[in-house]
């Protein structure tokens, strides 16, 4: 399960998912069963990625370490005119503690219907769609 599909950078540095379903997995042995489930509707294997707890946790700490004075003041200016830090801290929370991470690329409706349904029945938590200009929490 990897994927070629680059993020959006934005405003902080941090990669935007743009078009992609992530949720948390508290379970990792579920995102192998995941995955089948998503080939079977149809979705091709590069679109679908698992971003292991440790990865995701080497990840933020990456660029929290990156993080310099003009980085922390861009930061300050998305969180004030966005949600770009709500998302970000959310994710790094559930990855501190354990969970994986897996992003799916699904740009039209009908496929996050699909890529959500197969998350809940898999007790995949902290659910969003990274649409262009929203983010939107999926149930």
């Amino acid at each position: 399960m990897a994927a070629h599909l680059p993020f959006t950078k934005v405003l902080t540095g941090m990669q935007y998912p743009t078009d992609h379903v992530v949720a948390a997995l508290s379970e990792r042995f579920e995102a192998a069963r995941i995955a089948e489930e998503l080939l079977h509707y149809g979705f091709a294997p590069q679109h679908i990625r698992l971003i292991p707890s440790e990865k995701a946790q080497n990840l933020f700490a990456s660029y929290h370490n990156d993080h310099r004075l003009l980085k922390s003041l861009k930061e300050f200016i998305a969180q004030v005119a966005s949600d770009e830090g709500d998302y970000y801290l959310a994710y790094e929370r559930e990855a501190q503690h354990g969970d994986d991470l897996m992003a799916i690329y699904a740009p039209r409706p009908p496929l996050v219907d699909r890529a959500c349904d197969v998350l809940k029945a898999h007790h995949a938590h902290a659910m969003k769609f990274f649409g262009r200009w929203t983010v939107s929490p999926l149930h």
